[in-house]
């Protein structure tokens, strides 16, 4: 084996480790509390939680989650014109 053999089949295996850890982190820290915030919710029934969704209180603050997204997405560029 050469060593530009050697060198490619080390950066396949480096990139195949990365990729490894980041579907780990993925799935470990977002997908698994995603599916038991999910499961929980829906322990008592869709109708359930269709009718905990819908009360005032909920209704209000996605309103304001609505609004507040496009104003921060306005003034960021603002505040942080650039990254460079």
């Amino acid at each position: 084996m050469s060593e530009n053999d050697k060198l490619e089949k080390r950066k396949r295996r480096t990139r195949s480790i990365c990729i490894l850890i980041t579907v780990l982190f993925i799935t470990v820290m977002l997908i698994m509390p995603l599916l038991s915030i999910i499961a929980s919710s829906l322990k008592e029934g869709f109708s359930f939680y269709i009718k905990s969704i819908t009360t005032p209180y909920v209704l209000s603050a996605l309103k304001v989650t609505i609004v507040t997204i496009p104003v921060k997405n306005c003034v960021n560029p603002i505040r942080r014109p650039s990254a460079n």
